[in-house]
């Protein structure tokens, strides 16, 4: 998707390490050169 978009946000499930579970979590990813450089925030 980084290189089609440039910028996209992605949505996924992911384990929290703080509660253990498997919750929604949304990623922010930028193109930066030949790679995606994305951070996370849980909802």
């Amino acid at each position: 998707m980084a290189s089609a978009k440039g910028t996209f946000w992605q949505d996924y499930k992911f384990t929290n390490p703080v509660t253990k579970k498997i919750e929604p979590k949304s990623a922010y990813c930028e193109k930066l050169d030949d790679t995606a450089v994305c951070g996370g925030v849980y909802k």
